[in-house]
């Protein structure tokens, strides 16, 4: 298995609008309504200009299977989000691709800590955000954060990072 990152472009419009109203992407999302192309391409053209975000295709093996987006909340803290698509789900693809996310965090946002809220019942996540040396750091209203130092990624042997 090798997965890599590279960033999201505008032609990644459909792949990444398909993966988001995936069903089960959906109903482990908070937002769970599904998101016209009209929308979501204006969701995207902002997405990719604003400087505290970075949207990451993950490919294995050279095919965009998911997303995973860094969104900086602080100064020194970006929130981290997943989605892949089905054939890439309960691989460990997830748990690679958050790995050199977390990487690319600390590189390319300057943050030192990623964190990930995650609903509680979502226990393919959790086990994935787990995996990838992610902890549990607080549990309320039925959702889960899980935080980890930003840093290197920590599976040189499996995953590339972005490019």
């Amino acid at each position: 298995m090798h997965v890599t990152l590279r960033h999201a472009r505008a032609g990644d419009a459909a792949l990444l609008l398909a993966w988001r109203n995936d069903p089960d992407v959906r109903a482990a999302s908070f937002a769970q309504d599904e998101v016209s192309e009209r929308e979501h391409r204006e969701w995207l053209r902002a997405k990719l200009g604003e400087p505290g975000s970075l949207l990451l295709i993950v490919e294995l093996s050279g095919e965009p299977v998911g997303q995973v987006r860094l969104d900086r909340r602080t100064a020194d803290e970006a929130e981290i989000s997943i989605s892949l698509a089905p054939p890439a789900r309960r691989r460990g693809v997830g748990r690679a691709a958050l790995s050199l996310a977390v990487g690319e965090a600390a590189t390319r946002l300057g943050v030192r800590l990623v964190s990930a809220r995650v609903k509680e019942d979502n226990e393919r996540s959790l086990h994935a955000f787990e995996a990838a040396g992610f902890a549990e750091t607080r549990r309320s209203a039925g959702v889960v954060t899980l935080t980890r130092a930003a840093g290197q990624a920590d599976d040189g042997s499996a995953a590339t990072r972005s490019t």
